[in-house]
């Protein structure tokens, strides 16, 4: 009898320790905390399409160092062979194969510090978001109040109660919306990491401003075109099939024919990339405008919300407008945040074109 009660007490400890093992496993890890560029190096590190592209990398140069030796393995003659020729082309393909499968790797790198960039600065300002949902339900919970009171006297329809309660309703939609976003923005940042879904760790880089200053658009675009791997690829292909039509065995018109419209594509491609670059730089000229004139609001906002409080200290003005002025301030540096998120995002990708880190306070 003493060993089945013994056994029913191991048991129920043993059941209560994986059950608490299974709690604590599905709590959110709230505990990490991550700076922007900790965030992307544990992301490249993660990253299991760099991984194996360095893989691949390693796999082209082995074939080009094989490439070579065919073509060691030739004696010069004074004469070109079909034999030479198909070496000496399977060297030059060998060789395009490696140096494309080694820009891939420095263009996934970009692709995904690009993406974390984004995807971190995204859960920033979804986060100064709610702080001003915040003040806007506060302000509406106020009101609601103040109504059921003006309910309870006589002096607000029934009608008028509906729409104030519609108003809370809205409020409290927004903000539950808001935090829905920011579950899947980290869901996705999560996936970039390696971290589980639930997961939130504390973000510890605010968005960052400066306004970007460029000497010389122009320049920039051109130096996007040379920065571009994909414009580059395109380049080496050209450049392969014009040493192709040296071969005896080619037929000239036919490769002739296909440089002529590998030529023209790559140069639609410039055009287009030049193009994006100045509508890029303009976008980012806009917004910085766009926030001179927010930060100035803010100020007005701010010196409103100063006088209501004076206001409020004398009995000139209700609780509600002071409410309503904190709302205000709160709309307002909420605007300011989206326009600093778009911002970054857009210096990132004008940084990106033309080769520089995309990273604060790197100057590469």
């Amino acid at each position: 009898m003493r060993k089945i009660m013994f056994l029913a007490a191991f048991v129920v400890v043993l059941m209560g320790f994986c059950f608490s093992n299974a709690l604590a496993a599905e709590q959110p890890d709230t505990s990490m905390k991550l700076s922007l560029k900790e965030a992307i190096d544990m992301a490249a590190k993660n990253n299991t399409g760099i991984k194996i592209q360095k893989e691949v990398t390693e796999q082209a140069k082995d074939k080009r160092e094989s490439a070579v030796k065919d073509v060691k393995n030739f004696t010069p003659d004074g004469g070109a062979s079909p034999e030479i020729e198909a070496a000496y082309s399977s060297l030059l393909q060998a060789d395009l194969s490696y140096n494309m499968q080694r820009k891939e790797i420095e263009n996934q790198t970009d692709e995904l510090t690009l993406n974390v960039y984004g995807k971190y600065m995204e859960i920033r300002s979804l986060e100064e978001k709610t702080k001003a949902l915040q003040k806007t339900m506060e302000e509406m919970e106020w009101k609601k109040n103040t109504a059921r009171v003006q309910l309870g006297v006589g002096v607000m329809a029934t009608t008028s109660m509906v729409g104030v309660d519609a108003e809370l309703q809205q409020a409290q939609s927004d903000l539950a919306s808001v935090k829905d976003e920011i579950d899947k923005a980290y869901v996705e940042l999560n996936k970039y990491l390696g971290l589980n879904p639930e997961d939130r760790p504390e973000l510890t880089d605010s968005i960052p401003y400066e306004p970007m200053e460029v000497d010389d658009v122009d320049f920039d675009a051109e130096r996007a075109v040379n920065n571009s791997i994909d414009i580059w690829q395109a380049l080496q292909k050209i450049t392969l099939e014009r040493k192709d039509l040296l071969m005896v065995n080619n037929d000239y018109k036919v490769e002739k024919h296909d440089i002529d419209i590998a030529e023209m594509n790559m140069t639609q491609a410039k055009d287009e990339l030049r193009k994006q670059v100045h509508l890029l730089y303009h976008d980012i000229n806009t917004m910085q405008e766009s926030i001179k004139a927010v930060e100035q609001g803010i100020q007005s906002a701010k010196e409103a919300l100063r006088v209501k409080n004076v206001e409020f200290e004398v009995g000139m003005a209700s609780k509600g407008d002071v409410l309503t002025a904190e709302k205000n301030l709160a709309n307002a540096e909420k605007s300011l945040v989206e326009l600093k998120y778009n911002h970054a995002v857009a210096v990132a990708n004008y940084r990106n074109f033309i080769g520089r880190s995309i990273l604060p306070n790197e100057k590469a």
